[in-house]
């Protein structure tokens, strides 16, 4: 260990491989962390409901398409927010239309 060389180069390369493993995620939130704080977001969203029945597809897709922006662009998206829903919109246009190798 007495003859590791900790020069310039070293701590320039410390540097940068802490900057990248930064970037893909080190000391930031944990996918279960991301899930969590959804998950109570959608227990909230539910708990709106009052008891009155309801199809819960739609607050799904907004839960799960929360926990990916999240991950992509670190933040969430309020249910009712505009971009969401126009995000989720168009989602659901490209997925209807006639895919070549869908159709079988």
């Amino acid at each position: 260990l007495f003859l590791a060389r900790y020069g310039r180069a070293w701590r320039e390369q410390r540097r940068f491989s802490l900057s990248t493993l930064r970037n893909f995620g080190l000391g930031r939130k944990s996918l279960e962390q991301w899930v969590t704080e959804e998950a109570s977001c959608l227990c909230a969203a539910f708990a709106e409901q009052a008891g009155r029945p309801f199809g819960p597809g739609a607050l799904l897709n907004k839960a799960v398409s929360n926990v990916i922006s999240s991950l992509t662009y670190g933040r969430r998206f309020e249910y009712d927010d505009p971009r969401l829903l126009q995000l989720l919109e168009l989602t659901q246009q490209a997925l209807k239309q006639d895919s070549g190798f869908l159709r079988e």
